[in-house]
């Protein structure tokens, strides 16, 4: 769990240790839900982001109890990781598993992953309109009203993120 803190290969030499744990155990061992979420936050932290998903999702089946803390670390990773789409989904199911579940720094990072899609959809769409106004065409297409339309949702839950957040 410490991983760099202390040593560089920390989540590296936590992961190789209990994959053997896995492997020595075998298959009619009777595993506990944290033996997959540990497995699984190791795997994210090496990289492994859908496998390790796959074994925190284990984790939650066993117990549901650690829903809270599961899909706040998966959130967490992908935002840290600038995969902001897939910080919004963990996030949003973290809010449909509990509304009451997200804290201060959740509900910051959410509106911030929202904010950082928003930008660049906002930008396209920007982009699209002049390019469009250049040639002389109507710029108001279906595809740049998409397109901001698609930022403007973005925009929205931003706002409604950073309000709680300040709440």
């Amino acid at each position: 769990e410490l991983g760099d803190k202390t040593d560089k290969d920390g989540y590296s030499k936590g992961f190789e240790a209990i994959n053997n744990f896995f492997i020595k155990a075998g298959a009619n061992f009777k595993y506990l839900a944290t033996d997959y979420k540990y497995k699984g936050l190791l795997m994210l932290k090496t990289g492994k982001d859908s496998l390790g998903i796959l074994e925190m999702e284990k984790a939650i089946l066993m117990d549901t109890s650690l829903t809270r803390g599961i899909y706040s670390e998966i959130a967490n990773n992908f935002y840290k990781n600038k995969k902001n789409e897939k910080a919004i989904l963990y996030y949003e199911k973290k809010l449909a598993f509990n509304p009451n579940s997200l804290n201060n720094s959740d509900w910051f990072n959410f509106g911030r992953a929202c904010y950082n899609l928003a930008q660049p959809a906002q930008v396209e769409a920007n982009a699209m309109r002049d390019a469009l106004a250049k040639k002389k065409k109507n710029t108001e297409s279906p595809e740049v009203k998409k397109k901001e339309a698609e930022a403007a949702v973005l925009y929205i839950k931003a706002d409604s993120a950073f309000s709680k957040s300040a709440q």
